[in-house]
C-alpha cells in the first residue's frame, strides 16, 4: 500500500475517490518507467507528507503534496524527453 491508496481511503467522498483513483492509476502507467531512478526521493516525498498528515498540520501537508505533484510533473518530463530523443 502507497500513500495515494491511504489518502484515497481515508477520502469520505467516494466520488472524488473514485476520480483520483482512476486518475492514479493512469498515471501509474506513464511514471512507472521513472519509479526505479527515484525511489529514495519518492519515499523521502511520501515520508514528508506523512509526517505533516500525523501532526495535522495543514500548511506542511499542502506544501509536501505540491512538492509530490512538481516533482512528479518535474520526472515525467525528463522522462518523455528522453524518450522523445531515443526517436
Amino acid at each position: 500500500m502507497n500513500v495515494y491508496s491511504i489518502l484515497i481511503d481515508a477520502c469520505t467522498n467516494r466520488r472524488l475517490a473514485q476520480l483520483v483513483q482512476s486518475v492514479h492509476s493512469l498515471l501509474l502507467i506513464y511514471v512507472a518507467p521513472t519509479i526505479r531512478e527515484s525511489f529514495t526521493e519518492r519515499i523521502a516525498e511520501q515520508e514528508q507528507l506523512l509526517f505533516a498528515m500525523q501532526s495535522r498540520d495543514e500548511s506542511k501537508a499542502i506544501q509536501a503534496i505540491t512538492s509530490i505533484i512538481e516533482s512528479e510533473r518535474n520526472r515525467g518530463i525528463v522522462y518523455l524527453n528522453e524518450r522523445s530523443l531515443e526517436t
